[in-house]
């Protein structure tokens, strides 16, 4: 049972690296499946788990998943501050 339900934690937070990683680009749900070896639906779940979590992803038809909000779009403003400084 330990084993199963670190699987349980960890998978949702590799689906959470994959969308970190695309930068606002869509990833299909089928890529993440195929990556982590899942179904659609177990990836479905994982999105569901990581919005219940408080993580803004956004779903799309056709498109797949992207992240919106959270970490990654506080580090884009972070950079992009950093350059306005510098001018």
């Amino acid at each position: 049972r330990v084993v199963r339900r670190r699987r349980e934690t960890e998978a949702p937070k590799r689906v959470l690296q994959m969308l970190r990683r695309a930068k606002n680009r869509w990833v299909t749900g089928s890529a993440i499946a195929e990556k982590l070896g899942v179904s659609r639906q177990r990836v479905h779940q994982f999105i569901s788990k990581l919005r219940e979590m408080g993580y803004k992803i956004e779903g799309q038809p056709k498109l797949g998943y992207r992240l919106v909000g959270g970490r990654a779009e506080r580090a884009t403003s972070r950079k992009s501050s950093r350059v306005r400084r510098k001018k």
